[in-house]
């Protein structure tokens, strides 16, 4: 457990650092409960995933950045109950769609951006309870399965004069401003079936009183989150999973009265602690008696809160990355892309 007591003489954040350099760290934070997913970064009860980025009770999926409720797909991004998908991004209630994008319920078709209730439609935007359309245009059933078999996808420079159109029609497309399912008094994007959530993203369901939080499902009355399930009362974390009353943590899996705490399974009331399992009662890594818990946290939170190092999360200078190795570049293209 590499356990040390609490200097009073040194700052709580020179303590905290330097315990996190000194205790090993997991090389790649895994879910105990999935099944053939080696290579996989976080997730919940997944199965046979390679090289995917929180799988979230998915199955047979490769290349992709959390897939929820999803099956036998490949290259997608944030795909919700999508079954033998093939490069999609936010998508839901998909089967056999390839190259879509912003989709919800829809069948057999290719290239499609914000189209909702259609099958067998090939290059459109923008559509409603459509079938057999080509480049936004109204085939019949004949007609559209000639067109589709005489385009061979599998040829690379087929593929590429096709993204190219679909690439110039979007151009043209008139975008919704945001991507709300069901979401009542709600202030954000691609939230599903929640209530009173401000500054949010991607919340996906079931979800309320919510301020400035991303990623996440299932959860309530929490701040300033990113990535979480299952859980409530989160402030000021990162990765928080079936847990309850984290402040100012990472990765805290099971987890209830975590503060200040990283890669900890399955804890119970511990304050600035690293990679602990099935345990209760730590500080600093350090196991104590429930009485002495609570005298030392009341005695470390007095001195803390007068130096002014509690209520905000770790101090840039403890980052492990330079924030040009981080995702903030990719968000904010993303953002500007679609905007």
């Amino acid at each position: 457990m590499l356990g040390r007591n609490y200097d009073f003489n040194k700052s709580f954040f020179e303590q905290f650092n330097q315990l996190a350099l000194d205790v090993p760290h997991q090389s790649l934070q895994k879910d105990p409960k999935s099944v053939d997913c080696d290579y996989v970064i976080s997730g919940v009860s997944s199965k046979n995933c390679y090289l995917v980025a929180v799988p979230y009770y998915s199955e047979n999926i490769y290349y992709a950045d959390l897939p929820v409720h999803s099956r036998d797909c490949i290259d997608i991004n944030e795909a919700h109950s999508c079954e033998q998908c093939y490069e999609g991004v936010n998508i839901e209630n998909c089967y056999n769609c390839n190259f879509c994008y912003e989709c919800i319920n829809c069948l057999d078709s290719y290239f499609l951006y914000d189209c909702r209730n259609c099958s067998n439609c090939f290059g459109c935007t923008n559509l409603r309870n459509k079938q057999y359309y080509f480049f936004n245009q109204r085939f019949s059933k004949k007609e559209y399965e000639q067109k589709i078999k005489e385009i061979n996808l599998g040829k690379i420079s087929v593929l590429k004069k096709y993204q190219s159109q679909f690439e110039n029609l979007l151009q043209k497309t008139i975008r919704r401003g945001l991507n709300n399912v069901k979401a009542e008094n709600c202030f954000g994007d691609n939230i599903r079936e929640s209530r009173n959530c401000f500054y949010s993203f991607l919340v996906i369901g079931g979800s309320e009183n919510l301020r400035y939080v991303a990623s996440v499902d299932k959860v309530n009355d929490s701040m300033d989150w990113f990535g979480g399930s299952q859980s409530s009362l989160i402030y000021e974390s990162t990765a928080a999973l079936f847990a309850n009353n984290i402040k100012f943590s990472i990765f805290i899996r099971t987890g209830i009265e975590v503060e200040y705490s990283v890669e900890c399974n399955n804890c119970q009331y511990c304050f600035s602690c690293f990679g602990l399992k099935n345990k209760k009662y730590c500080i600093f890594n350090k196991q104590y008696s429930e009485e002495e818990y609570w005298q030392i946290i009341d005695r470390i939170k007095s001195q803390i809160l007068q130096n002014r190092e509690y209520g905000e999360f770790f101090p840039l200078s403890m980052s492990p990355h330079p924030y040009s190795d981080s995702n903030a570049s990719f968000e904010f293209r993303n953002y500007l892309r679609t905007n």
